[in-house]
Parts: C-alpha cells; structure tokens; sequence
C-alpha cells in the first residue's frame, strides 16, 4: 500500500501560540482505562542522552475552558468512557488525550478499535481527502498501523503535546494547530509534525508529517 498522509495548503502562519484547551464529557457509568504507551521508555526512543517521561495524568495538559458538561475526576484522567452496552467515548479535550487515545487504538489493533479511531479521532478533512482521491478513509487507518513504530519514536519525543519545551506551535488557519518537534528531538524521527485541528471544543487527528 503507498498511501500517503494528506498534504494541506497552508494559508497563513501565526505566531507561536499556546492551544485552546477544553473539557467536556457526558454523565454515564464508566470504567476508567490507564494506558502507556508501547514504545515508551524503550531504547531508540531516547534522545540527546535523555529518555521520554510519558505525561498520562498532566493536570496542566487537562485543565481548560469547560462545555458545561461534567465528566468524573477519574474518566477525565483517563479520557476514555466505557459504556455499559460495551461502547466508548474518547474524550479528547486536549491534545495529550488525542495522542495517548491514538497509541491506545493502535496497539489494541481491533476493528472496533479501528472503528474507533476512524469514527471519533480522524478529522474529516483527512476523510474526506481521502474520498476525494477515490479511496475509502479506512485506508489512512491502515497507514496508521503501517507506520505504528514511527509515529510512537515521534510521540515519545513530545511527551506533553504542545508544552513539550522541544516543540514549537504553529496555527495555518482553520482551527489547525501544527506541533513541530525542533532541534535535537527532531533526529533520527520519520515524522517531526503533528496536524491537529479542534472542532466543537474536541482535537482530531489531521495528520503526522
């Protein structure tokens, strides 16, 4: 398969900014889920001497602007609601929950979970790039699993999304953010950019770079 992630024009480049962040939810019974990363604190995800410290539980990368729904302590920790009827809800009101629910899906590496991610975590942009092109959006998803270990080496590199001091924070227009690994960090790693974009106060993935 040689597909490729989307490639999007940018119309104008702002100043380096801080991201919105929010946090939102719905009232249900629940069941926390922690999750780690696979390729965290491996060897080859280490740079300049140093390796990653995975922020899961950051109270800095949750805190933001509320929706005025309200979620318990522990499912915003964990961003994931599990549904009694076996569904679940990816709360993804701030980019280290987007990532950390990227990785989670990826490794479980079901089609319910790539249902998931397909449905809940990729924007539609991406979407419908992809339909545009004459191919199904499933299609990126199996980009995703086919660069799995790429996409965690860049991951790992940026442990606190947009507060990671090694990044720098771009905004093309249109509600998308570019977080860009810099210096040291950004050796050695296919992918230095992930395209995020926000959307009724929840981040989707637009692409890695």
């Amino acid at each position: 398969m040689n597909a490729c992630p989307p490639e999007f024009r940018v119309r104008s480049i702002a100043p380096m900014l801080a991201l919105a962040l929010g946090l939102s939810g719905c009232a249900a019974q629940e069941t926390v889920t922690h999750y780690k990363p696979f390729f965290s604190g491996l060897e080859g995800a280490e740079f300049a001497g140093q390796r990653p410290v995975v922020s899961g539980r950051s109270a800095e990368a949750l805190a933001g602007v509320s929706t005025g729904q309200a979620i318990s302590d522990e499912s915003t920790a964990s961003g994931i609601i599990e549904r009694p009827d076996g569904s679940r809800e990816f709360v993804t009101t701030s980019v280290s929950h987007l990532t950390r629910h990227i990785e989670f899906l990826l490794d479980e590496n079901s089609d319910q979970a790539d249902r998931e991610l397909l449905e809940q975590l990729i924007d539609e942009r991406t979407k419908d790039h992809y339909q545009s092109q004459g191919k199904p959006p499933e299609e990126y998803v199996r980009w995703l699993h086919k660069n799995r270990r790429d996409i965690a080496r860049m991951l790992a590199r940026m442990p606190m999304a947009e507060r990671t001091p090694t990044v720098i924070v771009r905004q093309p227009g249109d509600n998308t953010w570019i977080i860009e690994l810099t210096g040291q960090a950004a050796r050695d790693v296919k992918f230095t950019q992930l395209w995020v974009r926000q959307y009724l106060g929840r981040w989707r993935l637009v692409h890695f770079k």
